[in-house]
């Protein structure tokens, strides 16, 4: 019953922050709006409410579970799974939204740079500096608050096994994150290069500015969280994770398969050329093929990348046995 109790307070408290976080952020926006219209009036007396129910309950929650892990002598409830995930949680939940508020302003940015207007932006065309500014200022606050509490559980117990495990979890997501921003954008850069000159037009300038939004924020982050991951690897527990191999695993045959996909299609399209069942030109042809043509630059960058850190994570496994059981599941994979 004791598990139960702790899921249910910190559920509570995860989803209390931030029904209030999001409330006063529209709340604040509102106000930096200057517009008093009966819409807006509404919206006002909706964000007031759930502030007004939603900081309550997170406070009888989240003071509940503070007082409780004070008062913990054998500091159980402080060195709990339960309370790492949720510390990892929130660091997740507005880590990310204040990935997106930057990402909306540099987008903007990049559309007016293209000499177009910032409402066509991808991401943030229907929002103004100021409501990003504000979202990330609010989650950046929520995020250090926490990410306090985490340093102090640290300190409290630097060998705490579990919380470990959720750190671990914790670094692959921001990865894997990044790589996602990083390899969408790269796509669209790759597809502006391979487009015909008399065919950039508005359109293809629109997908540049997003895909060099992606780049800028998206780089940092990866290489952020990969140094982290390879600075961990001092460790023997985090070489021979089962999360690392999973990631790997996914990331590797992933990538091939996109590769394999993107080359096939090419392959299709160029014999089709070749025996004249199409009557394309060489520059009408990779224009056409520019998005296959991007992915297969791409996916196949990243298969090289991966692949070759798949297997260092294999070597480092000290069962042989087991090192020829990963083998074969990467060659039963590919055929």
């Amino acid at each position: 019953m004791k598990i139960i109790r702790r899921v249910y307070f910190y559920l509570l408290s995860l989803i209390s922050i931030q029904v209030v976080l999001w409330a006063v952020i529209n709340l604040v926006r509102t106000i930096f709006s200057g517009e008093l219209i009966t819409g807006v009036v509404d919206w006002l007396a909706g964000g007031i409410a759930f502030v007004l129910v939603g900081t309550p309950i997170f406070l009888m929650h989240w003071t509940t579970i503070q007082r409780e892990v004070r008062q913990d002598q054998d500091v159980e409830e402080r060195n709990s799974r339960v309370r790492s995930v949720f510390l990892y949680a929130a660091l997740l939940s507005t880590g990310i939204p204040i990935s997106f508020a930057i990402m909306a302003i540099l987008n903007r940015l990049f559309t007016q740079a293209f000499g177009l207007s910032a409402t066509v932006a991808v991401l943030g065309g229907t929002q103004t500096h100021t409501d990003n500014l504000i979202a990330a200022a609010a989650n950046l606050m929520v995020l250090v608050y926490f990410w306090r509490v985490l340093k102090n559980d640290w300190v409290s117990d630097p060998n705490n096994e579990d919380r470990r495990e959720i750190s671990r979890l914790h670094r692959y997501l921001w990865m894997v994150y990044g790589l996602g921003l990083l390899t969408f954008g790269t796509h669209q850069a790759l597809r502006y290069i391979f487009t015909k000159p008399l065919d950039f037009g508005r359109s293809a300038e629109w997908g540049l500015a997003a895909g060099l939004t992606l780049i800028v924020v998206g780089l940092p982050i990866w290489l952020t969280a990969w140094s982290i991951i390879q600075r961990s690897l001092a460790r023997v527990q985090e070489r021979q994770s089962m999360l690392r191999l999973v990631v790997f695993y996914l990331l590797t045959l992933g990538s091939l398969g996109f590769t394999l996909v993107s080359l096939g299609s090419l392959a299709a399209n160029g014999l089709r050329w070749v025996f004249q069942v199409e009557s394309w030109t060489l520059p009408a042809f990779i224009d056409l093929q520019a998005s296959q043509l991007s992915t297969l630059v791409l996916m196949g960058t990243l298969w090289a990348y991966f692949d070759r850190s798949l297997w260092g994570t294999v070597r480092a496994v000290e069962d042989e046995l087991r090192q020829a059981a990963l083998r074969r599941i990467y060659t039963t994979c590919c055929l």
